[in-house]
């Protein structure tokens, strides 16, 4: 221990001093460690802890507490490792944005799939169904009693038309004393016409030819005056 004031007094001074860059230095070391942890767990939000921690990496190199190139090293690493770190994050993106879309593609086919599947299923089920209706039907024997209904539908269609032409022939049975009557009347109309002319005639006298004769003799003598008139002159 000195005994002059003035060393007394620095070696004070210089042990305060030596304290509070202690504190800070500890301060600085437990920012980068965690700037740190922050890059490696969310590469995407440290960007603001990193300026910070940047920051105080050249305030505590200004100030002396640490060296200019130990700042220039930390500062450094720190920014590397972000770059490193936001690279893996990008390409792990990448990567699960490419597995999603093949599960994706994966899920889309599977239903493909299966429709073919069950398609080709419902194709042989139809040909094995089809191969068996044709085996049974070569197989089987013809009844007889499958042709009887054709028989008996024919015999019926045969019944109207039976039934037509007996209604045409009484119809025309009915027709033809209608039309005998028919004539019989005219005939009678015209031998009726026929007695009634000389009746007639019988009723009606003659004019005599007498009477036109003297309007003859009348007009006879106008005309000879005429004529003499006509020599005179």
């Amino acid at each position: 221990m000195p005994n002059i004031k003035s060393s007394i007094k620095r070696v004070n001074i210089t042990r305060s001093k030596t304290a509070n860059n202690l504190t800070q230095k500890s301060a600085l070391k437990t920012l980068i460690k965690k700037c740190r942890e922050t890059i490696a767990n969310d590469p995407e939000n440290a960007a603001a802890i990193l300026n910070k921690t940047l920051k105080t990496v050249d305030q505590a190199a200004a100030d002396g507490l640490i060296k200019k190139n130990t700042g220039a090293r930390r500062k450094s690493s720190l920014v590397k490792s972000y770059n490193a770190s936001l690279k893996a994050c990008s390409e792990k993106a990448s990567s699960e944005t490419e597995t999603a879309l093949k599960a994706s593609a994966g899920s889309e086919n599977k239903p493909e799939k299966a429709a073919v599947k069950t398609s080709a299923s419902k194709k042989a089920t139809a040909a094995k169904t089809s191969t068996a209706a044709k085996a049974s039907t070569s197989t089987a024997p013809v009844k007889e009693t499958e042709k009887k209904p054709k028989a008996a539908k024919s015999v019926k269609a045969d019944k109207p038309a039976e039934k037509s032409e007996t209604a045409a022939e009484t119809k025309i049975e009915a027709a033809t004393p209608v039309a005998e009557a028919a004539k019989a009347d005219t005939i009678s109309e015209e031998k009726a016409e026929i007695t009634a002319e000389p009746a007639a005639k019988a009723k009606t006298p003659e004019k005599p030819a007498e009477a036109e004769a003297p309007a003859e003799t009348a007009a006879n003598p106008v005309a000879e005056a005429d004529e003499k008139a006509d020599e005179k002159a």
